[in-house]
């Protein structure tokens, strides 16, 4: 077995690096190529949510032709893959974003948000139910 970390991911066949790639292609391709900027980023959402965050800088600068073609693109994978898989794909999805059964232990290994947050609460002892 290979002992390059990048060849290790790549065989396990882990979409991290092409979540990367496809974030870095629609990022660089925005100004000169609209349609494969949409198209790479609305990609790279559909393999992983946390991508989405960066949809937020197109809406605020007002790129609106960008935006459209982001949600047709958003709209013909829905409708695709529903016709493959049925609406419960999208469904249970919504399920495991309501009832994530691990919305109550600290991960240290995952570099989210939610979790520096969780764990900067449980550190100095702060109810986070209580924070207005």
């Amino acid at each position: 077995m290979c002992k390059c970390p990048v060849i290790r991911t790549l065989g396990y066949v882990q979409v991290n690096f092409h979540v990367v790639n496809l974030i870095i292609m629609g990022l660089l391709s925005f100004p000169r190529n609209i349609l494969l900027s949409a198209l790479a980023l609305n990609l790279a959402c559909y393999l992983k949510v946390s991508p989405l965050i960066l949809v937020l800088p197109f809406i605020l600068s007002k790129e609106w032709r960008w935006l459209v073609y982001f949600v047709l693109f958003t709209s013909g994978v829905v409708v695709l893959i529903s016709l493959i898989h049925g609406f419960e794909y999208y469904g249970n999805f919504i399920y495991n974003l309501i009832h994530n059964p691990y919305a109550e232990i600290i991960a240290f290994r995952d570099f989210s948000i939610d979790s520096f947050m969780q764990a900067t609460f449980t550190t100095f002892d702060i109810d986070a139910n209580n924070i207005k």
